[in-house]
């Protein structure tokens, strides 16, 4: 609506010409999402976000899983430590409990999606960067999904 307005505020629009050319401009560049109506509104997307969220669910439904291994417990804790330890000589930090916790979990689990929660600036992204090498040292590709903008670019750094 608000680049619709910038153009038509150059051309003098009226408000029932805006409001025309707003309703051709949804119906031109956005597709109205039918299955998702909450409190009567309509939502719209791109058809690029369709792209995108048929991709997500493709690869969510997808049942086969290519590569995929798991550690025992032990042997993940194993790793996980050596991680932490060279983590902490290199760079001056090391994995927080829960974080090794997290990694052991994703590590050790036979579940093919594995969702890390947590509040923001917990670690998450930085425990989640080095379990990604950990998992593809043992041959298991990894892709990153997030619900926030902030969160899916921090891992296609």
């Amino acid at each position: 609506m608000i680049e619709v307005y910038k153009q038509g505020i150059m051309l003098g629009v009226t408000v029932s010409e805006f409001e025309s050319i707003f309703e051709h401009h949804l119906q031109s560049t956005l597709i109205q999402v039918k299955f998702h109506q909450l409190n009567n509104e309509i939502y719209f997307t791109t058809p690029k976000n369709l792209v995108r969220a048929k991709y997500i669910d493709s690869l969510l439904l997808n049942p086969q899983i290519e590569n995929y291994s798991t550690l025992y417990s032990n042997d993940a804790n194993s790793k996980i430590d050596i991680l932490s330890n060279n983590l902490k000589l290199a760079q001056g930090w090391e994995f927080s409990k829960g974080q090794k916790e997290a990694i052991n979990s994703m590590l050790s689990s036979s579940n093919k999606y594995i969702a890390v929660e947590g509040i923001a600036g917990s670690g998450k992204t930085t425990m989640l960067e080095q379990a990604k090498l950990l998992y593809e040292s043992q041959g298991v590709n990894v892709i990153g999904m997030a619900f926030t903008g902030k969160a899916a670019e921090a891992m296609e750094l």
